[in-house]
């Protein structure tokens, strides 16, 4: 399985890791890791070592798949976070139209969940090219809109002041 996250960082690409492997816990699975910003040649090994579930940014696992440590060929399950940011893999092409998803198992034999925040009607015929032609279209909401439960403020600050002003509001608010 292929989990491809847009890149928020390792803290959120480990949390997912840390919980994969909660699950995977007395099983046969391996999870593993492929993310920018930390070392090639470790994820490289652990993922040659094994890797049933593969949890990484688009970057990453392009890189890796263009390196062949990474196959699509016997792909059985492809999830992916906010389908829109990870539909670009680079200069315009599309993830779809990639040499590297033609190598990918057909998709009426393999599993792809696709998550987005904004599922527009232009994600959703991106979406179309990945799955099945029967599949299941779940909502929370209204789609594109923003939710009457969660308020947005936007606070212009420098770049040097931004974690002072992170505290600042924390504190305001009682979190801090």
């Amino acid at each position: 399985a292929v989990y491809q996250r847009r890149s928020t960082g390792s803290s959120g690409i480990n949390a997912e890791y840390g919980e994969t492997r909660k699950f995977a816990t007395n099983t046969m699975c391996k999870p593993q890791i492929a993310y920018g910003g930390t070392s090639v040649s470790v994820q490289k090994r652990n993922i040659q070592n094994g890797c049933n579930i593969l949890i990484g940014t688009p970057g990453r696992l392009k890189m890796f798949i263009n390196d062949g440590i990474v196959s699509l060929r016997n792909l059985k399950f492809f999830v992916l976070d906010e389908l829109i940011e990870c539909w670009i893999w680079d200069s315009g092409r599309t993830l779809s139209s990639s040499p590297e998803m033609e190598t990918c198992r057909i998709k009426e034999k393999r599993q792809t969940l696709l998550f987005s925040a904004t599922f527009s009607s232009d994600v959703q015929g991106i979406a179309k090219q990945f799955l099945k032609r029967e599949y299941i279209f779940l909502t929370v909401g209204v789609v594109g809109s923003a939710q009457s439960d969660v308020e947005q403020h936007v606070v212009q600050v420098d770049r040097s002041e931004k974690m002072g002003k992170v505290k600042d509001i924390l504190r305001s608010q009682g979190n801090f």
